[in-house]
This record gives structure tokens, C-alpha cells and sequence, in this order.
């Protein structure tokens, strides 16, 4: 782990960062909303080992796709998993961002704490909420087909609507 090298001379600093890595994580909490609210989300999910990395569920995607599927019922958790989503999307531009600068600054040189750098910081551009992001495309794709495409000309490009735009449809 390259942030306990980091504050490894920091034994209360470690002992803080260990006990905050051992607790639900935000989407840990969300996923338990879910639960509390009858989407069908797996104990395992709910009781697992918070300090370990969250791994993407195809029963947590599908209760995801339910919320989305049933928004005008259930628009608070609509809203959650836009704003999770938007939450996602501003960390992936810090991350870039983040690797842009260092690339300009050191290079190809070692980072911080002995990582690789900027190949490390390239394979943390990583999605923080794979389950979502599984969602937000299907649902897109369904959208195609369950609503008529407005002023759509054979021939012509039709690009989705982005979230913002979705999100003020309560279709």
C-alpha cells in the first residue's frame, strides 16, 4: 500500500487512515439505502470486508437499473445515483488532470512513496462505480428504444441526451 510507506513515520497518522479504510465507503452506505429500500442487493455486499477493494455485482447493476427504470417513483435515488455518477465523473478529470501535471513536472521519474508515477497514476484512472456506469449505458441504449427520436432525419447523427439533459425529463 503506497500511502502506508507514506505515513509509516506517522503511527497516529496510520492508525486514523487504518481504522477510515475498515469502515463503509459512501457507495457502502448507498448500497445499503438500496437494501433498506427493497432493492434486491446481496448480504455479502452489506457485510463484507470494507478494507478490501469493492467489486462490481450484477445484482447490484440490476438494482441500479431498477431505480433508473422506475425514477418517476423513486426520484431521490434517481438523483443519488446522478450525483454518484457526477461524483465519479469530476474524480476522473482530477485524476487526469492530477497525471498531466505530474507528467509535466517529473516525468517518467519515480513518484511519491515509490510508486511507478505517471504509470501508476494512469492505472488509477479506474471508475470509482463500475455498477453505474453498467447502468447509465443500457439505460441509454433502452431510451433509444422506447421513445421516438425527436425530428430525426434518415441520414442524420443522433447523439444521446447527456445526463443533465435526462435528468430534466420526467419523462
Amino acid at each position: 500500500m503506497v500511502l502506508g510507506t507514506v505515513v509509516a513515520r506517522l503511527p497516529d497518522a496510520r492508525v486514523a487512515l487504518s481504522r477510515a479504510l475498515a469502515e463503509p465507503s459512501l457507495y457502502d452506505e448507498v448500497l445499503r439505502l438500496l437494501s433498506r429500500r427493497g432493492y434486491g442487493i446481496p448480504e455479502s455486499y452489506l457485510t463484507r470486508d470494507f478494507s478490501e477493494p469493492y467489486q462490481a455485482s450484477k445484482q447490484v447493476a440490476g438494482a441500479w437499473l431498477g431505480v433508473y427504470h422506475n425514477a418517476d417513483q423513486v426520484w431521490d435515488l434517481y438523483e443519488l445515483a446522478e450525483r454518484l455518477v457526477d461524483l465519479d465523473h469530476n474524480f476522473q478529470l482530477w485524476r487526469a488532470h492530477h497525471l498531466k501535471t505530474v507528467e509535466r513536472i517529473i516525468g517518467y521519474k519515480p513518484g511519491t512513496g515509490g510508486t511507478g508515477g505517471v504509470s501508476y497514476l494512469a492505472k488509477a484512472l479506474e471508475r470509482l462505480h463500475e455498477d453505474l456506469d453498467r447502468v447509465e449505458l443500457w439505460t441509454a441504449v433502452l431510451n433509444c428504444f422506447q421513445r421516438p427520436v425527436p425530428d430525426y432525419q434518415p441520414g442524420e447523427r443522433y447523439l444521446l441526451p447527456t445526463r443533465r439533459e435526462h435528468r430534466d425529463v420526467r419523462a
